[in-house]
């Protein structure tokens, strides 16, 4: 819900979602919620990544990297990037194109939810991290990942 909100009232971007969302009512907005939150749909397959890309996805999300400054993604988004929906989203078996596009929007500044937090992270990723960390979250709990929560 939080997430089509945000589409409505421009915190967040997307030349699809965008104006789908800003022509729904409230009541409309938590009925489309409520259907994708409780829709059983098959997960495509998971491509493999770089065992290299995903060991230092691995540090980044367990870890952080104490030379940029940056905290661990567990910190926020909890163990293995399970997430606290609905306010912290899951990562965890997460597509990594949609992991890392996210993080590129919030880096570039176009999305707007979250600035406090994850506008922050993102500026501290370069391209290569951020590859990493998409790399890392797809492959954990992957095979699993229809039994994460729903946002």
């Amino acid at each position: 819900m939080a997430q089509l909100q945000d589409f409505a009232s421009g915190a967040r971007s997307n030349a699809v979602m965008s104006p789908i969302a800003k022509a729904l009512s409230p009541d409309d907005l938590a009925k489309v919620a409520t259907y994708y939150a409780n829709i059983s749909a098959p997960f495509l397959p998971l491509k493999a990544a770089v065992q290299t890309l995903v060991k230092r996805g691995e540090q980044l999300a367990t870890l952080g990297d104490e030379s940029k400054q940056l905290q661990s993604c567990n910190n926020c988004h909890g163990p293995g990037g399970a997430g606290e929906p609905p306010m912290i989203p899951y990562l965890a078996g997460q597509y990594a194109h949609y992991t890392a596009f996210e993080l590129q929007m919030w880096k570039r500044g176009y999305r707007k939810n979250s600035p406090e937090a994850m506008l922050q992270v993102a500026k501290k990723l370069d391209d290569q991290d951020i590859q990493a960390v998409a790399a890392y979250f797809q492959q954990v709990l992957g095979s699993q990942a229809a039994t994460m929560p729903k946002e």
